[in-house]
């Protein structure tokens, strides 16, 4: 049994900020962001087989995701990310819905 389980993230909070225009039709847009995460993390085996009984530990964490996004025309949109300080690289592809200006 491993020492420690980490939970997916339970949730984050935060924004992103694009560089570009805004207002553009389609093109590339460089962002930088800033969110909160909350994972859990259960207490070691070690501690579990001396009789203590399992527990859930919180932990938050600032993460700092920076990026390039690319909007479509039609309303596709791809972005490319590492976020810090836990890196690792992130693809997402989604739907841009338009708003009456």
């Amino acid at each position: 049994i491993p020492s420690s389980y980490t939970m997916p993230t339970i949730f984050s909070i935060g924004g992103k900020y694009w560089f570009a225009n805004k207002y553009r039709e389609s093109g590339f847009s460089p962002y930088a962001g800033l969110f909160i995460l909350r994972f859990s993390r259960r207490n070691d085996y070690e501690d579990i087989k001396y009789y203590n009984a399992p527990e859930w530990s919180s932990f938050y964490l600032p993460e700092v995701p920076i990026g390039i996004s690319y909007f479509t025309k039609f309303g596709l949109q791809t972005s490319l990310q590492i976020s810090f300080p836990l890196v690792f690289p992130e693809i997402r592809i989604g739907w841009r819905f338009k708003t009456g200006k």
